[in-house]
């Protein structure tokens, strides 16, 4: 595989993130930033997560 972006994954995980971000712009302001804080780590764990399955089937 030449392109990650060819992956059936790549635009689901697109709605996904966009999907959170519209959730969050609604949350209280002084909650935004410790949610954001928890998501984007939740969200480089899956990154790490995807890039060792990807490396593995390689």
């Amino acid at each position: 595989m030449a392109n990650f972006k060819e992956l059936l994954v790549w635009p689901k995980s697109v709605d996904f993130v966009t999907d959170i971000y519209k959730s969050t712009g609604s949350f209280p302001k002084d909650e935004n930033e410790d949610n954001y804080q928890k998501l984007n780590n939740a969200i480089i764990e899956i990154s790490k997560m995807l890039n060792g399955l990807i490396n593995s089937l390689q």
